[in-house]
């Protein structure tokens, strides 16, 4: 099982603060089945320019290495890619996605989106060949027009969701009927720590798993080829 979203590297945004504590985050997550996950801290291209990101985010790694054992769930690189204005139109864009893939991970602006947003976006896929991926889909949908997320799926975008989406009683169902749509492919548990946001996707896929297994057992294969061609940094 692979954890697309997660907030593991030490010291690197609002995730994990120690190597002691990412390494108990891995833990967590191999005993509730992770094999793999994409370690994604947040990018903000209003504070930060991608060389220096790039800089502190090897140098988190570097520190996670050090903590890493056997058994903990392989650990591949990427980034939570905060939208912005122009942002298909970025050199940088490259370095940002999961490291030896072409996708990349894009947290929406909170707000409901414009035609020019959307336009931006599927930039990102048509004129950069990016294989685009919308972080916790179920935090937007409030603001946007009714199906934004079929509408987003049939233009080939993919959808990443919360473990939290499918655990709490107010959105489970909601949750469910998406998945089972086919509309959220990818699972994350977007962990920052082992406190108030911890690694809880073992349980939403025990969930998944009895709910929709056929979608479970299709989009675990969906996963691991979307990986394919990656190596992980760690493991």
């Amino acid at each position: 099982m692979i954890d697309f979203h997660a907030h593991i590297l030490p010291e690197m945004d609002d995730g994990s603060s120690s190597p002691e504590e990412s390494a108990a985050m891995l833990t967590a997550m191999a005993e509730q089945g992770v094999t793999s996950v994409v370690a994604t801290p947040h990018f903000y291209p209003d504070s930060e320019d991608p060389g220096a990101f790039l800089t502190r985010r090897a140098a988190a790694l570097k520190r996670l290495r050090g903590v890493w054992r056997p058994g903990m769930p392989r650990v591949y690189l990427g980034a939570e890619v905060a939208f912005y204005t122009g942002i298909s139109r970025s050199a940088a864009l490259p370095s940002l996605c999961t490291v030896g893939t072409e996708m990349i991970l894009v947290e929406m602006p909170f707000l409901r989106w414009s035609a020019s947003v959307l336009a931006e976006l599927d930039s990102l896929r048509t004129e950069r060949g990016l294989l685009v991926t919308v972080a916790h889909i179920e935090r937007y949908a409030d603001m946007q027009p009714r199906g934004i997320e079929r509408e987003l799926a049939d233009s080939g975008v993919l959808l990443q969701a919360n473990a939290s989406y499918y655990l709490s009683r107010h959105t489970a169902r909601q949750a469910l009927r998406l998945y089972a749509a086919g509309l959220t492919p990818l699972l994350g548990s977007d962990a920052h720590n082992m406190t108030s946001r911890p690694p809880t996707l073992g349980d939403a896929a025990a969930l998944l798993r009895e709910r929709a297994p056929r979608q479970f057992v299709r989009f675990t294969l969906f996963s691991e080829v979307l990986l394919r061609q990656a190596e992980p940094v760690i493991g």
